[in-house]
């Protein structure tokens, strides 16, 4: 593991720590936390699952410089982690609401201000990093058999990642 690796690795971890992510066994947590988790069952999986696709074509677009689309799917990232935040799951000890919370101020919002800038230099260390930091969550909630990284091939085929509403605005003026 290269030294940047590990210091990705520490700071996430360091930023769980001060978001008040701290592992509590299942029988310890008080019974508002168990009935919310009841009554607002939210299948993780599934919308990790959706955070996966979105986040290939943030990488997608990012390759092809389509910042609007980038930006479209991180914003779309941002929704689908508070629905999981509300519901506020438990995995294996972790409450997932703080770990989502550390990673959207962290490396969800450094890949972000790397989409804005254009530079595609520092978009793609950002998207490793944020990569990186899924990766780390799925081991401390011993789910290290789930590994992300950086798509080979487009969640979709029918899409074009280089059209931007310049190109839409253009394709309505020869109408």
């Amino acid at each position: 593991m290269s030294w940047e690796r590990a210091l990705i690795g520490l700071s996430f971890v360091v930023a769980l720590s001060a978001a008040g992510v701290v592992s509590i066994p299942r029988a310890q947590q008080d019974s508002a936390s168990m009935t919310k988790e009841v009554t607002e069952k939210v299948e993780v999986g599934d919308e990790m699952n959706k955070i996966a696709r979105r986040m290939a074509v943030v990488w997608f677009a990012g390759q092809a410089d389509n910042r609007e689309l980038a930006l479209y799917e991180l914003h779309e990232i941002h929704e689908v982690m508070e629905k999981i935040r509300d519901a506020d799951p438990v995995e294996d000890g972790v409450h997932l609401a703080g770990v989502l919370a550390a990673l959207e101020d962290t490396q969800l919002a450094a890949l972000e201000t790397a989409v804005k800038t254009g530079d595609r230099v520092e978009f793609e260390r950002r998207y490793r990093e944020t990569t990186h930091a899924c990766n780390e969550c799925h081991r401390i909630v011993n789910h290290a058999f789930i590994r992300i990284d950086i798509p080979n091939s487009p969640p979709v085929s029918n899409r074009r990642w280089d059209y931007t509403t310049k190109d839409a605005d253009a394709d309505v003026m020869r109408r």
